[in-house]
């Protein structure tokens, strides 16, 4: 039981990590790969915002 939960919980985080279990062709990858970097930022963003009130659309502060 411990062996099949601890797979489970690999491949639930191979699978958010990726986003898709099927590589298709290095297209598709890369668009993941894209996806992924875009919501690591968006996060990023988030935080700044609301922890440090920094906010990246500001003029006068970048």
């Amino acid at each position: 039981m411990k062996k099949f939960l601890l797979v489970l919980l690999l491949v639930l985080t191979v699978f958010m990590a990726m986003g898709c279990p099927f590589i298709v062709n290095s297209g598709h990858t890369k668009a993941h790969a894209k996806a992924m970097n875009y919501n690591v930022i968006q996060i990023h963003k988030f935080m700044d915002r609301h922890f440090w009130l920094y906010d990246w659309e500001d003029p006068y502060v970048n």
